[in-house]
């Protein structure tokens, strides 16, 4: 397989692996990879008591040499998921709601098998 098809494969699975632990936590899925045009994505957005959690997963190999997942929410990164998050506040009419802005930070070995989840906020 080549890099490109086994990255997507493995950010695939690093999303539905931090998808199924906040469900199983008892957090609802209000939206997966909602995408606006021009501005962001955000990979996974929850629903829990009165308060909104975007969630952006990123996933390492575990003898990357490039820093863990989180190092790869920078700055822009940031403002793209806080402009794109405005947006789906205001379509899904969330304005009374807190929101937690979380990274789902993936551990994964060569075959692409998760090791570790780590939650972080930022």
């Amino acid at each position: 397989m080549n890099n490109k098809l086994n990255s997507l494969r493995v950010g695939k699975a690093s999303e539905n692996a931090v998808r199924k632990l906040f469900i199983l936590k008892g957090y609802r899925e209000i939206a997966r990879n909602y995408f606006v045009h021009r501005i962001g994505e955000l990979d996974l957005v929850f629903i829990k008591d009165d308060t909104v959690y975007v969630v952006e997963v990123k996933s390492r190999h575990l003898n990357d040499c490039f820093g863990g997942p989180e190092s790869a929410i920078n700055g822009l990164k940031r403002k793209k998921i806080y402009s794109t998050t405005s947006r789906l506040i205001a379509q899904y009419g969330l304005e009374n709601y807190d929101i937690r802005f979380l990274a789902g930070c993936v551990t994964h070995n060569s075959d692409g098998t998760v090791v570790k989840i780590d939650i972080l906020s930022f």
